[in-house]
């Protein structure tokens, strides 16, 4: 072979170096935050459903179902989003919602001890919401000895606690002790006070009972 030959085979040999490609390889680390990162987002969501359905009183039954069709919706799991809440605990929203599953069988069993726990956590810190959730244990024994007069003092803490709607539903419950006198002496001026409250604030049931009240008494609102 000439000189002018091997020059020729050796332009049009390919160099190793374009014939082998390396091969992007994604870290293990940043799948792993990609999902985490989506499963915040959907935690996020839920979470801000799960406000509003506390804000206007929704009934616990439609507001396990909502929780779960959004899941669904997101094509994650109960499960997944359980784990990133166990994981996650450091806001009081995180740390009740995390309650409510528990209570209510969503990616777990049942553990209303749990539920109670992480409800108390957060009203101590003066979070409304978990204020008449930890009431609503107090009231049925769940998860803790029942307590109507406690019942009544997380209530009074969640109605009095600030200005948010939040608020509201612990007024129509704390209404509700002064209206039956549960945990308090009965008080109908005070229950159709706090009724009031709640009613101006967006309250459904409340409203309904208030008006039943005044028709019962004659009293206007305070």
């Amino acid at each position: 072979m000439t000189a002018a030959t091997s020059s020729m085979a050796d332009i049009a040999k390919p160099s190793l170096g374009v014939m082998k490609r390396k091969s992007i390889i994604i870290p293990q680390s940043l799948n792993h935050r990609k999902l985490k990162d989506a499963i915040k987002k959907v935690v996020d969501e839920i979470l801000e459903l799960f406000i509003e359905a506390q804000q206007i009183g929704k009934d616990d039954n439609g507001t396990t179902k909502m929780i779960l069709d959004h899941i669904k919706k997101r094509n994650t799991n109960a499960v997944e989003v359980l784990e990133w809440l166990l994981s996650n605990q450091h806001t009081l929203q995180y740390k009740t919602l995390l309650g409510y599953f528990y209570l209510h069988d969503i990616g777990t069993e049942i553990d209303t001890r749990k539920a109670y726990v992480l409800y108390l956590a957060a009203a101590k810190k003066d979070y409304p919401i978990a204020q008449y959730l930890l009431g609503e244990c107090y009231s049925s024994g769940s998860g803790t000895k029942a307590d109507d007069k406690l019942a009544f003092q997380w209530y009074q803490k969640a109605a009095e606690g600030g200005s948010t709607n939040g608020n509201m539903v612990g007024m129509h419950f704390l209404a509700d002790c002064y209206e039956k006198g549960t945990g308090t002496a009965k008080n109908v001026d005070m229950a159709i006070h706090y009724y009031s409250k709640a009613s101006k604030l967006g309250h459904e049931s409340s409203q309904i009972v208030l008006n039943k009240l005044l028709k019962a008494t004659s009293s206007p609102p305070s």
